[in-house]
């Protein structure tokens, strides 16, 4: 298993072609990642995908929205509790440095809404809860 995703990691970085452009005023970016995670016993996982847009009001200064839905699975004792929630937020990043330099560094934030939701389940009967908070952070990159 660790040969293949050295081998995958290697076959990516040799093929890939490193692209380097700046960004001005009216780029847009698109974002779309993610994880899957699973134990080898079952017992429990997760599953995060993360989407987002950008726009650049100027070549320094960006804006832009997340959304981040997750769920948590687990099985204990013979219990199966199942617990989601989403992220959607909007953020601001003024970038810093080099107008011709390749790295722009920021420090920004943002503000949001979380809503969380559990259900546990108890042989066919179920228990749910749901939350709903808000949500403030900061961002350096």
């Amino acid at each position: 298993m660790k040969r293949t995703a050295l081998g995958l990691s290697l076959l990516v970085a040799l093929c890939s072609e490193p692209a380097f452009a700046q960004q001005s005023k009216g780029d847009r970016e698109i974002g779309l990642g993610g994880q899957f995670f699973y134990t080898h016993n079952a017992t429990a996982g997760s599953l995060a995908i993360e989407a987002s847009f950008g726009y650049f009001l100027t070549a320094r200064d960006y804006i832009g929205v997340e959304v981040e839905p997750n769920l948590v699975f687990t099985k204990l004792n013979g219990v199966r509790s199942t617990q989601g929630e989403i992220f959607v937020k909007g953020s601001y990043r003024p970038l810093f440095g080099d107008r011709k330099g390749r790295v722009f560094p920021f420090v920004g934030g943002g503000a949001g809404v979380e809503e969380l939701g559990t259900v546990i389940g108890f042989g066919g009967a179920t228990a749910a809860g749901f939350a709903t908070n808000a949500l403030v952070f900061g961002e350096v990159g």
